[in-house]
Parts: C-alpha cells; structure tokens; sequence
C-alpha cells in the first residue's frame, strides 16, 4: 500500500514541478514538451523516476541532458505523501501535500494558485462539516488589509477557507504562530506568508 502512496505522490509532484516550471504558460497548452527542443513528449516520457532512468537523463528527441531535479523532486513528493498517509489521516496528508505546493509556488513566484486553493476548499466542503462565521469575518477584515498592503489576498483567501472548519481561538493562533516564524526567520519588508501560515496550519491540524 505505502508503494501505491508513493506512486501517486510521485505522479503529483511531476505534475505540480511541471506547472512551476512552465508558469504561467503551462495552462495554454494542452501538451507537456521539451523545454529544449519543444517536441511533444510520450505518455511513457512521463512516468516519474522512471522516464529518467529508462532515457538515462536525456531528451529522447534532441538528447539534451534532463535535470535532476525533476526525479528528486518526485521521489521527496512520494516520500512525503506515503509518511503523511502512515501517519495522518486522509484528509491531513492532503492538507499537507496541498499546503506544500502553496507553499513553494509562494517562494517561486510570490503567488498562490487559485486552483490549489479551490482543491483545498472542495476537499473541505466534500470531507468536513462547514461554519460560515470566522470565514465571512477574515474576508471582511481581509479586504481591508489587502488594500493597504499589509497581507497578500492570496494569504486572506487561505485563511477564509481554514475559517470554514476552525474556530477563532485556532485561526488566532495560526496567525501568531505564522507572524512569530516570519518575524523570526525573516528580515525582509516583503514577506512571502503563505509558508509560514501554512507550517501554522499543519500544527493545528495535527495537535
């Protein structure tokens, strides 16, 4: 079973690099390609960890040299996905590898992705019973920090949809936890948030 958890997180980490990588063009294509040569790659080029070794690192097509990066970013997304689902339940291991790729599209391009934010909210609704309340407050007070800058809407948006299924004592320590690690970890004036609210998340749904 935890070979099964590993494959589909390889699948979704292969997916997830190649929206990264190709960002904001990805979605005007229908098919994936080289990023050399630009041919059109096979369904068996595809395969995570296996493509690589099967074309020994190397573009079928033109046989320029593919990085490395893309098997070891599909094994750590498999090896993360089959720990979370030993150890959490479904809906946790979910929220984690989700709230990783909110993550890491914050770092790469200061920006969350409203389709991971609309696979968070249809897995909320689908899995857990809902309160309107805190959400409709965050949005509310949101809006307005937004204008002035001071927090990114994409962080607001975040918020409102964890406001759904927590309480406003866990969401106020989502935000202290969130605000202490950047404060602490960072110096710039331009924070990226979406990580540390994430790591904030993930600790309240695993205590």
């Amino acid at each position: 079973m935890q070979f099964i958890f590993f494959c589909l997180g390889a699948c979704i980490g292969s997916y997830y690099l190649c929206v990264l990588d190709n960002f904001p063009r990805f979605f005007k294509h229908k098919h994936s390609c080289c990023p050399y040569c630009h041919q059109q790659l096979k369904p068996y080029h595809l395969i995570p960890i296996i493509s690589f070794i099967f074309l020994k690192g190397r573009c079928s097509f033109c046989n320029k040299k593919i990085s490395w990066r893309y098997p070891l970013f599909e094994a750590i997304w498999g090896i993360i996905f089959s720990i979370c689902l030993n150890y959490f339940s479904f809906f946790v291991a979910v929220n984690i590898l989700i709230l990783l790729a909110i993550s890491i599209s914050d770092i790469i391009h200061g920006i969350i992705y409203d389709i991971l934010l609309m696979l968070l909210l249809l897995l909320i609704i689908c899995t857990k019973e809902i309160y309107l309340g805190p959400s409709l407050v965050i949005l509310c007070i949101g809006i307005f920090l937004s204008i002035g800058n001071l927090i990114g809407f994409g962080d607001i948006k975040l918020l409102a949809i964890y406001g759904l299924i927590f309480d406003y004592q866990q969401l106020a320590w989502i935000l202290f936890i969130a605000s202490f690690l950047a404060i602490l970890l960072t110096k710039k004036r331009e924070i990226r948030f979406a990580p540390y609210l994430s790591i904030a998340i993930i600790s309240i749904l695993v205590i």
